[in-house]
């Protein structure tokens, strides 16, 4: 075995190789590690060299933070947390430096320390199941080798034969227990003879004394990589400043506060809106918006502007909010671009020109806008020239006139004169670093506030002389995403996320493409890669810029940044990626880390340098990439017109990273028009059918192929970035227009109406019979009511439809036919049935026998996606995983197990995937193409006439992620908790994740067991809900009380029991009664009761159902009124939400709240049955999982199974539940249950494993 000897450069994350640091960083860097090579100096034992370490890791990186100490099972240990109790991120084994016999090095990698290591190691992984263990660590202060613990879990842990004699010899099954015998008869040899190399970081702190003990900054630089190696983001793999996934807040909170905007948390959403009357300020964007807005009755020239709001404020509010957005767009754009460009000049401040000795007001903005960077510099007037200086052209879209600013105000028409106070956290600082208060001017402030931010970090890393936070295009993008759901809290998915949906989805689609254009049979991306010497180099990059990748939901963009990246990086692993003439690229490499593309070369990241030919030829190849990706490839569509401009800017910000001076001038390339490929629009709503009018004349077919022909060329001649760019898309309008009348209706309305219309026109003008003109006439009419109804629908069913079956000339085939995307992917919207009432008419038009009026809105995207895709697309989406178990699911199960084939599903449960919500989200891959064996069905199915998928027939990838950590870990966890699964175990009644293992356990279950639905015959009851617990609810003295003022009320005084107060076995009373009020009773005959419930009559009036007038004011709002009878009988009370089994027998007529169900006429058998082992594990199988817990709602828990045992068999269940009912406190209870449980596997016949996958997941 050898050493696979990575330099830190190699072994840190990329996008984190790159990220500046901070100049007191690396002074307390320095300064730490001159101290410890200090202290070296005077002791040398092994106990003071921990302590050595302990300290300069503490001092410089983990205090207060991480615990840091010495552990019986290692040397050191670094917590996870700020406590011991935290578990362990990294194992520390340190040496003498004098100790050569047991220190490792690169010609003696199989010593000791190596093999002490792997002890601590798999004390921590198997005896105490710590899967959290990040880095290993082997020093003798001076030397240092760094280990994964992704490379320990791969090549120990994962190795069977290794795991079964370490736990031999751990159990005393050995010929000793003697750690030196495990080193020397296990760890040696196996390292020996199994591994052959192990990769590992190693550097000698010898090499940085020097630079640590000199006062002088010359070197510092070459200390960046050595902190950032020992950095809790490296060996704990912590999210590190500016990480993609996480939102930096302090930008984020001061942006809102100059925008004039709030967060505020609604219904457990947060939630962006204006702020309160008393709150806002005149000199916020927002505010001085709305003011002219309103003052120059701007809404009057809006069409449509209930698109905006039901109400004049909710309209001023977003259409002000939208041009916010639109102004911020370019300000934010352009300082990404003044970063670069100071970057270019190697930190030249005269490239710097947002600031306000440049631009004094919004009208200096206002013609940096649309005099200077919409018109090139020799266009440019002399007195722009003189001002603005040598500011580049870009010729983006952006910095022309919206259609809004057209129609409403530019930002020339705010207000100059009003300032803003500061934000109470501010990061702007006085010069003796003190927060600075008081108010400036609203756009110096904005321009302050950017500047105190560094947007030129792209390149490769540096010391920050100037503390500045790093902003760059993907936290914007999240930024963006946050302010931008504003309405609804929209989720910004994280990049582990779109990463992995991207590289999953573009992989396989570029294989599949590969396969049918060739006729190859490549398994795999590796076999692809075996097969492109057959091929020209033009000929495999053609290929893979054929693909068609769309985005229905689009939001900021991020999954199309992702995609773009990804293709990319494919490119770079089939090397394929060359310049205009042809040449490879070699000698660099192309990753992809926290969603950023990142170069490098030599183990140095790539950095632009114009002045260097080789520099040059490298970024033109990355430009004319992304250029011919995004002009190409991809595509996206949003009902949300902010999100639509969002993604553009996100898509341009791709390609400014990658700008590049024009070869002899200082003229950068300007950038293509790739707005026309996303556009706005409602995803799910269309007029016209995906697939072609079969009732299209031949003649009419040779106009539709004619004019798809044009409509595709001027669609290219617009992207190549024209001067006449506005006369072309007034043309590419008037062209889809003409292509809709070769469209097949969805709407019924349009349909007949076409009908009536062709009958129309057959009949003659002039020279009509009397019949003939009749029926003219009454077709007239009749055409005329069609055409009413429909335009009506046009308002608003289909106000905001959009035609995919035209929109997108690039999935239009020679004849004009829709042959659709190569994949599909996105995040659909998170919106719950109840908020989607108004969209329902078109639903229902729109998905017929799908429609579902219980669906929540993302199942019509599933419906919608499959739709668009060509057979043989694939389709990878990130939302609820509610669809595999609810009733409404139904119809989205059954489509992606019939119209598809699932390649990948994902549950990730309850984890926090998205930031501050619980979202219950799954990702789901599947092919369109019907699977080969179908669901349900047994026998082998025939193999698909297609390119093969790169999975095996008839199974598909599955995973049920449970734990946080795996979230951080997410493409290293995934191997290790994935498993296979038959495509024909995913019922349409629905859908359970498990091995195969396990879905042998349940099929022995349904075979030997009776469902419990079907057992109890369906007798789940809900308890009783007050609609107001302060009234109906008393105390012990309560009722005392009106009992003796009355002692009739003792009639409707009950025993009440909480859900909270039930126990596995028992009940904990809290000593509360309920006052139990049917529907329609006369309360007069209770005067006591009565007059307690008087003092509530304002509050009881306000339900929901007293309001409508269905019960009294004094009633119930829920009395369990067709099975009150119920709760008198013996019967199993249970929390409808459970952590663990909380199950109890109830003989006394106790009544129960909402919070808890009941079943009647129950026995000990039941109770003991649900309460074991058994029946909890049947709950996790069949109950939606909730926070932790589960939810036992009849709908689901009444699929759980029960054996029928016979009165024999239950017996001596029974007798034990008896024994625990005594006492259920008692101590022997715990060898009772066990007892049962025992007693309940021997009912079906388990065997040991069984048990096993039981107690397991138990």
């Amino acid at each position: 075995m050898k050493l696979q000897l990575l330099s830190p450069a190699k072994a840190l994350n990329k996008a984190y190789l790159r990220q500046s640091l901070k100049r007191d960083q690396i002074e307390l860097f320095k300064a730490n590690l001159a101290r410890m090579f200090e202290r070296l100096r005077s002791d040398e034992h092994e106990e003071h060299l921990k302590n050595i370490v302990a300290d300069f890791l503490k001092d410089t990186w983990y205090k207060p933070g991480f615990e840091i100490n010495t552990s019986k099972r290692a040397d050191l240990v670094i917590h996870n947390g700020k406590s011991s109790d935290d578990s362990i991120g990294v194992i520390i084994e340190t040496k003498k430096p004098s100790n050569r016999a047991e220190m490792i090095s690169p010609e003696r990698p199989n010593a000791k320390a190596l093999h002490e290591l792997l002890h601590y190691y798999m004390q921590e992984r198997y005896i105490k199941g710590n899967q959290e263990i990040k880095r290993l660590i082997v020093c003798n202060i001076y030397e240092w080798y760094i280990f994964d613990a992704a490379d320990f879990e791969r090549f120990f842990f994962g190795n069977q034969r290794l795991v079964k004699s370490y736990k031999d010899w751990n159990d005393g099954l050995l010929v000793s227990t003697n750690t030196d015998w495990f080193y020397q008869e296990i760890a040696k040899p196996f390292i020996e003879k199994e591994l052959t190399e192990l990769p590992c970081t190693c550097f000698d702190l010898r090499d940085f004394e020097k630079i640590a003990r000199n006062p002088d900054k010359v070197d510092d630089r070459k200390l960046i990589n050595l902190f950032k190696l020992l950095s809790p983001a490296h060996l704990l793999k912590q999210p590190f400043t500016n990480d993609s996934n996480s939102l930096n807040r302090e930008f984020y909170n001061e942006l809102l506060h100059i925008i004039g905007l709030e967060e505020v948390k609604e219904k457990g959403k947060k939630l962006i809106g204006r702020k309160p009357e008393g709150s806002r300020l005149d000199g916020s964007l927002l505010e001085n918006t709305v003011s002219y807005l309103k003052n120059r009755n701007r809404l009057a020239g809006i069409g449509r502007p209930e698109q905006y709001g039901g109400s004049e404020d909710e309209q001023l509010f977003s259409i002000a909010l939208e041009l916010c957005i639109t102004w911020l767009n370019r300000l934010l754009f352009l300082k990404l671009l003044e970063g670069q460009l100071i970057g270019y000049h190697r930190g030249d401040q005269a490239h710097a020109f947002l600031n306000s000795r440049r631009i004094a007001d919004y009208d200096d903005l206002d013609e940096l806008f649309f005099d200077v960077l919409a018109v090139r510099p020799a266009d440019r007037t002399e007195s722009v020239r003189k001002k603005f200086g040598s500011i580049p052209y870009l010729n983006s879209s952006l910095f022309e006139e919206s259609e809004l600013e057209r129609a409403t105000m530019r930002i020339n028409e705010l207000k100059n004169r009003h300032d803003l106070p500061l934000y109470s956290a501010t990061v702007l600082k006085e010069p003796t670093g003190r927060r600075r208060t008081g108010g400036m001017n609203t756009l110096h402030y904005l321009f302050e506030f950017l500047d105190a931010y560094d947007f030129a970090a792209e390149g490769a890393a540096e010391i920050q002389e100037q503390n500045k936070t790093i902003i760059n295009a993907s936290v914007l993008g999240l930024i963006f995403e946050k302010i931008n759901g504003y309405r609804d809290g929209s989720f910004f998915t994280p990049g582990f996320i779109t990463m992995y949906i991207c590289r999953e989805t573009v992989r396989r689609a570029v294989v599949q493409r590969f396969n049918e254009r060739y006729g190859w049979d490549c398994a795999d991306f590796t076999a692809l890669y075996n097969c492109l010497d057959k091929i020209t180099l033009q000929e495999a990059n053609e290929t893979v810029n054929s693909l068609k990748i769309c985005d229905p939901a689009v939001g900021s963009g991020h999954f199309l940044v992702s995609a773009l990246n990804e293709m990319i990086a494919v490119k770079a692993d089939l090397e394929i990626l060359a310049d205009r003439d042809g040449k490879r690229l070699r000698g660099y490499s192309v990753a992809i880390e926290n969603d950023e593309l990142i170069v490098t070369g030599d183990d140095q990241l790539f950095s632009y340098n114009y002045r260097d030919p080789e520099s040059q030829r490298v970024q033109e190849i990355l430009f004319h990439e992304k250029e011919t990706i995004i002009e190409n490839c991809l595509f996206g569509v949003d009902i949300n017109a902010k999100s639509v401009a969002i993604c553009r800017l996100r898509l341009w910000i791709e390609l400014l990273k990658n700008a590049y001076y024009r070869r002899g001038t200082l003229e950068l390339e300007t950038l293509p028009n790739i707005d026309i490929n996303i556009k706005c629009g409602n995803s799910l709503v269309s007029r016209f059918a995906i697939t072609g009018n079969p009732g299209i004349l031949p003649g009419d077919r040779k106009k539709l192929k004619e004019l798809t022909e044009k409509y595709r060329s001027h669609v290219f001649d617009y992207k190549l970035s024209p001067a006449n760019k506005a006369q072309l898309r007034k043309v590419i309008e008037g062209q889809k227009e003409d292509l809709l009348k070769f469209g097949l209706p969805n709407d019924k309305d349009l349909v007949e109406l076409r009908r009536r219309e062709n009958f129309l026109d057959q009949l003659p003008l002039f020279t009509l019979s009397k019949k003939e003109a009749a029926e003219r006439q009454k077709l007239t009419e009749e055409v005329e009511a069609l055409k009413k109804r429909f335009e009506e629908k046009q308002r608003s069913l289909y106000a905001n439809a959009f035609e995919w079956r035209f929109e997108f000339p690039e999935v239009l085939d020679g004849n004009g036919e829709f042959t659709g995307f190569d994949a599909v992917i996105g995040n659909p919207p998170y919106i719950r049935q109840e908020a989607i009432k108004e969209q329902k008419p078109a639903f229902v038009e729109m998905f017929g026998d799908f429609y579902c009026g219980t669906a929540d809105i993302y199942t019509y995207f599933y419906k919608t996606g499959l739709g668009l895709l060509r057979n043989g697309g694939l389709l990878c989406y990130i939302a609820p995983n509610k669809f595999m178990r609810s009733g409404y699911g139904r119809n989205t199960r059954e489509l992606l197990t019939t119209a598809a084939t699932p390649l990948m599903v994902l549950d990730f449960g309850d984890l926090p995937v998205f930031d501050e919500a619980t979202t219950y989200p799954s990702i789901v891959l599947v092919e369109k193409a019907p699977p080969s064996i179908p669901p349900c069905q047994g026998g082998r199915g025939k193999r698909r006439s297609k390119a093969p998928s790169l999975t095996r027939e008839g199974v598909f990838l599955a995973a049920t992620l449970t734990d946080p950590a795996q979230l951080q870990r997410f493409a290293e966890t995934l191997p290790a908790v994935g498993f296979t699964m038959p495509v024909s175990a995913l019922s349409a009644d629905g859908w359970t994740l498990e091995r195969p293992e396990v879905l042998g356990l349940m099929d022995k279950l349904r075979n030997a067991g009776k469902p419990l639905g079907e057992y109890v015959e369906g007798k789940f009851y809900y308890g009783i809900k007050t609609g107001l617990n302060e009234a109906f609810v008393i105390d012990e003295e309560t009722k005392a009380r009106l009992i003796a003022e009355d002692p009739k009320s003792a009639e409707i005084i009950k025993p009440w029991l909480r859900g909270r107060d039930i126990r596995k076995w028992k009940a904990e009373p809290s000593g509360v009664h309920i006052i139990y009020i049917p529907w329609r009773f006369d309360i007069e005959k209770y005067p006591a009761v009565l007059n307690h419930l008087l003092q509530y009559r304002d509050k009881l009036e306000q339900r929901n159902e007293a309001l409508t007038g269905r019960h009294e004011w004094y009633a119930l709002q829920r009395y369990a009124s067709d099975y009150i009878c119920e709760f008198n009988k013996k019967k199993i009370v249970y929390q409808v939400f459970q952590v663990k089994p909380l199950f109890l027998i109830d003989n006394t007529g106790v009544l129960t709240n909402n919070a808890a169900y009941i079943v009647p006429d129950a026995d000990e058998y039941l109770l003991a049955y649900l309460n074991s082992k058994l029946g909890w594990y049947l709950i996790q199988q069949f109950c939606s999982p909730i926070q932790n817990g589960y939810q036992l709602m009849a709908t689901y828990f009444g699929k759980s199974l029960i054996y029928p045992a016979t009165a024999e068999q239950k017996a001596p269940i029974i007798e034990l539940v008896q024994k625990i009912l005594t006492d259920p406190d008692d101590p022997e209870v715990p060898r009772l249950e066990a007892e049962i449980d025992r007693l309940v596997y021997a009912l079906y016949g388990l065997t040991g494993e069984e048990i096993a996958l039981i107690e397991g997941a138990n």
